[in-house]
């Protein structure tokens, strides 16, 4: 199918693409042998569906010249295009955001995902929110995808001890700002929205960050 859903942030553009394709389909759409030939080495057939679910958003957000490279790291950068991407891909879903100006990160889960097992990943030891067990659940997602969008934007590890978020019940769609310790600048802001049973979340630099919004 074509991409799903487009959102804004500010002068961030994020795309979504539901993949309901096998990744044989998705190459043909794509018509490009050089990256066919790349998905090919992945042994999963869902990882080489992924892979190329994002070319096809990267053609259609920033056109043909576009393309993908990594830095050491393994963060993805632009070539043949200015601005700057963030990827993310889970279960059905494939995702890119580009803005024109600054680093971003993304990250997507589907709502229905259960991260309750993954606390001792983003909470502190004797931490607890206070939330009713039915909020707790979808804050829990939304800290998953928070400090996975940071972690994008930032790298670095120890999150757990180092991240500082709020701790609230979430919306339908919200922003909040949040803290890295030991890293240069450290104040982060993030726009989340909850959208036909996936949850984005958009990290940016700095302490403000604009709605995301759907188009």
């Amino acid at each position: 199918m074509p991409i799903a859903n487009r959102y804004t942030c500010g002068d961030v553009v994020v795309a979504v693409w539901a993949i309901e394709e096998t990744w044989e389909q998705l190459a043909v759409m794509l018509g490009n042998d050089a990256l066919l030939r790349h998905a090919r080495s992945f042994g999963s057939e869902a990882r080489r569906a992924e892979w190329l679910a994002v070319r096809l958003l990267l053609r259609a957000v920033l056109g043909s010249e576009a393309r993908i490279e990594y830095m050491d790291s393994g963060r993805p950068m632009l070539a043949g295009v200015g601005g700057y991407i963030s990827i993310s891909h889970t279960r059905g879903y494939a995702v890119l955001a580009h803005s024109p100006s600054q680093p971003i990160g993304i990250d997507a889960e589907p709502v229905t995902r259960k991260v309750g097992v993954a606390r001792s990943f983003v909470m502190r030891d004797g931490e607890h929110t206070a939330l009713p067990p039915e909020i707790e659940e979808k804050y829990m997602l939304l800290r998953w995808t928070a400090y996975e969008a940071v972690y994008k934007l930032a790298g670095g590890s120890d999150y757990k001890e180092r991240l500082s978020m709020p701790c609230f019940a979430p919306g339908p769609s919200g922003f909040f700002a949040v803290s890295l310790q030991g890293c240069r600048g450290g104040n982060y802001a993030l726009s989340y929205i909850f959208d036909e049973g996936l949850l984005l979340s958009l990290c940016v630099e700095g302490s403000v960050v604009p709605q995301i919004v759907r188009l």
